[in-house]
């Protein structure tokens, strides 16, 4: 019932992505992309930053299970809406032994076709 849920709205809402591991593998799925700033940094290891600051240099993402973060892990490529990520750090979600959703830290590696 939750994965059906979860899996909707981000379905529904989530950017279109492509993630591509770095054995050269690739999926197509959805997700959401978002800052991370000085509260959620912890993942990352950063430090205390003043209120409202980021530093723009890594998001989280959250997508469907058909993503496992967790195999494809350090070093997957992330592409969305002209941006390209590395993921960092990868792990899945599970709620009663079922996948519910992947969640990644990633770092931005390009800001577009410029960048490349």
């Amino acid at each position: 019932m939750y994965k059906d849920v979860i899996t909707g709205v981000i379905r529904r809402y989530g950017t279109k992505c492509r993630a591509i591991s770095k054995y050269g593998s690739e999926i197509s799925v959805k997700g959401f992309i978002q800052p991370l700033n000085y509260r959620n940094k912890a993942s990352v290891g950063g430090s205390f930053e003043a209120d409202g600051y980021l530093d723009g240099g890594y998001f989280l993402f959250i997508g469907e299970a058909s993503f496992r973060a967790d195999v494809m892990g350090y070093g997957t490529i992330i592409e969305a809406m002209g941006q390209r990520y590395v993921v960092t750090r990868g792990e899945m979600y599970v709620h009663r032994g079922e996948y519910l959703y992947s969640r990644a830290v990633l770092r931005c590696v390009s800001g577009g076709d410029n960048d490349e």
